[in-house]
């Protein structure tokens, strides 16, 4: 990996955290007296976990689609030259 997409993944990350913080918020606060301290540590962790996971399976596929596009794009432009 390169500087550049080490820096792209966390720039990912912290996105996506910040933008998942007012769901967090909300969630502690409806579950804050119900369940023990750790069991909703866990429930962050697991709900953060997966949110990040979906977040990298997405950017992965249009990753995928665009290098895609982007072969078909020069293999157009070697057959009309």
């Amino acid at each position: 990996m390169t500087r550049k997409d080490i820096f792209q993944l966390y720039k990912r990350f912290f996105i996506t955290f910040f933008c998942c913080s007012p769901v967090f918020i909300i969630l502690g606060y409806l579950l804050k007296d119900k369940i023990k301290n750790w069991i909703l540590g866990f429930v962050f962790v697991v709900l953060g976990g997966l949110i990040f996971a979906l977040e990298e399976w997405i950017h992965f596929k249009r990753k995928q689609k665009r290098l895609q596009l982007k072969q078909q794009l020069k293999s157009k432009q070697r057959g009309d030259k």
